[in-house]
């Protein structure tokens, strides 16, 4: 067993030419082009879902376990940010003061690790001083 499942919807006729014309043109099966297409599209939305995702866990979703223990998303949220800020903070307090080429250049690498963890947290929080933390970040990596 491949893990596949048949799902079917109706087209328009117009996607379902252009599906066919694409899928000729790229050398693939209709299926396979439909699934490259199918995988591109919710690669492309996965962060807008995750935004209305976010919006409830901002108001303080509480996640009911069945030991009743409740436990509030935003709060993670919240200590998530601030850890990623007092690392962008500190990373961007001692860059300047670095002399040795190889100890800067060190440091700057670990600035860049670090965009990639916050990445996420900024995405979902655009938090303004998270954002004026990034800006000072791409000049120093610039």
């Amino acid at each position: 067993m491949s893990g596949r499942k048949d799902i079917h919807h109706r087209l328009p006729g117009d996607a379902l030419a252009n599906s066919k014309r694409t899928a000729k043109i790229l050398s693939l099966k209709q299926e396979e082009a439909a699934e490259i297409a199918l995988r591109e599209w919710i690669k492309g939305n996965r962060h807008e879902a995750q935004k209305r995702l976010d919006m409830y866990a901002e108001k303080g979703v509480v996640i009911n376990t069945s030991q009743s223990v409740s436990v509030n998303v935003a709060v993670f949220q919240k200590a998530a940010l601030l850890v990623a800020k007092d690392k962008m903070q500190r990373l961007l307090d001692i860059l300047p003061d670095i002399q040795d080429p190889a100890s800067r250049r060190e440091t700057q690498l670990e600035l860049a690790k670090a965009l990639k963890v916050i990445q996420p947290v900024f995405v979902k929080t655009r938090d303004p001083k998270l954002t004026e933390l990034l800006a000072q970040a791409e000049a120093k990596l610039g």
